[in-house]
């Protein structure tokens, strides 16, 4: 039970409002980067309030589903990493619901910490010529499919929160399209009147922030190898494409490049991920797109 402050990131908050003091009246660029609601979930008292555990919901798909190769699946290493859980074995419900409780308390103690910011933001006049963006490095499994944290290209994990304020766009709407990190980058430098190296594997989502409903990337990419603890060069990368329908993943090897096993899911009609269709007939021409798409790369995709 202590002051926001006594953690890490009350303190991130306090020291931004503080340097916000000092950067108004001239250009400023301010990265401000909080901790939570990553592992371990630790929040002052009166966020964990907030919540009842009783009614904390468990997930619904609590097992890892058939038909998905191995290299798609890891032990939560990064949870097993902490004393009271244990090395192996499932998760009893009563801790499952003590880790989403905490992850919930983070998520809101974390919210509160940004709030304080924009506040200050607002105190100072800064809001209508600051371009702020909210955006987090990955997402998170909380025990669905057996899986908890992060180091897997299942949606749950590639997918991140993304807000964009900027003075003279678009207010409160929301778009559907496909982006991604690298898009962050362009962005910033297109609204801010810099130019954008040639160099760079993103794009502008300025277009967006005027009209949300712009035909935009055909498709979005992510990697991670597995395993993701191994010293040394990974033994195989999982490769994906999600489209606005699907998600296709190639486990390749890393040396040779052989494709070692494959997912196919179609996420209109299995938005949780729980069927690899990739073997089942009717979707050979399906994963031909895919894979071109995967193998042609971030520029055939481009609107």
């Amino acid at each position: 039970d202590v002051p926001d402050s006594a953690y890490i990131d009350g303190q991130v908050a306090d020291r931004a409002v503080e340097a916000l003091g000092q950067l108004k009246g001239k250009p400023f660029f301010l990265a401000v980067g909080f901790r939570r609601p990553h592992l371990p979930f630790s929040a002052p008292k009166k966020y964990w309030d907030l919540y009842d555990r009783d009614n904390v919901p468990l997930p619904a798909h609590r097992s890892f589903p058939p038909n998905v190769p191995s290299y798609a699946v890891h032990k939560s290493e990064e949870l097993r990493g902490y004393n009271d859980i244990d090395d192996e074995g499932p998760i009893s419900d009563n801790k499952a619901r003590e880790l989403i409780h905490g992850y919930y308390a983070s998520i809101s103690y974390t919210d509160a910490q940004i709030g304080k910011v924009l506040a200050e933001l607002d105190r100072l006049g800064l809001r209508k010529n600051t371009i702020i963006v909210l955006w987090s490095d990955h997402g998170f499994h909380l025990g669905e499919k057996n899986l908890w944290a992060k180091t897997t290209n299942f949606e749950l994990d590639t997918r991140v929160p993304l807000i964009i304020s900027a003075p003279g766009k678009k207010q409160n709407s929301r778009s559907d399209a496909l982006v991604e990190l690298v898009d962050i980058y362009p962005t910033l430098a297109e609204l801010s009147a810099l130019p954008i190296p040639v160099e760079l594997e993103g794009k502008s989502m300025a277009p967006l922030l005027s009209n949300p409903n712009l035909d935009w990337k055909k498709a979005v990419f992510s990697q991670f190898p597995r395993p993701w603890l191994y010293k040394g060069e990974p033994k195989v990368m999982g490769y994906t494409v999600r489209t606005d329908q699907y998600r296709y993943v190639e486990w390749r090897d890393f040396k040779t490049n052989e494709v070692k096993a494959r997912e196919l899911y179609n996420i209109a009609t299995d938005p949780q991920e729980l069927k690899n269709i990739v073997n089942v007939p009717g979707h050979v021409s399906t994963i031909k797109d895919l894979k071109q798409i995967l193998d042609k790369g971030w520029k055939s995709v481009l609107p």
